[in-house]
């Protein structure tokens, strides 16, 4: 829009187009080619298109996110089993670091 803030649309990603202040923003090197008052529609289309969304899932920091996420939504049990694996793992590595 100006030097200040940018229309931003996700017609897949469930963001409703809206002016964002790029402020509160976190620009990444992904990015689409599309005209200038382009509707929804053309920009789902060329984001389909182009894969955007496959390729942020490949970065380092999606990933990040996605296991946020997945960590987040642990119940007490899947907690205690994580436990257990990771000193399962810390006695292995413990065990070899010994044998050094």
């Amino acid at each position: 829009i100006d030097q200040r803030r940018a229309l931003v649309d996700g017609p897949t990603t469930g963001v409703p187009r809206q002016a964002l202040n790029f402020n509160i923003m976190s620009l990444t090197d992904l990015k689409i080619a599309v005209p200038a008052s382009a509707r929804s529609r053309i920009v789902r289309r060329r984001m389909e298109k182009s894969d955007v969304l496959e390729n942020w899932q490949k970065t380092a920091w999606a990933q990040k996110l996605h296991q946020r996420a997945t960590r987040r939504s642990l119940s007490d049990f899947d907690r205690f089993k994580l436990k257990v694996l990771k000193q399962k793992r810390a006695r292995i590595v413990r065990s070899a670091m010994k044998k050094m």
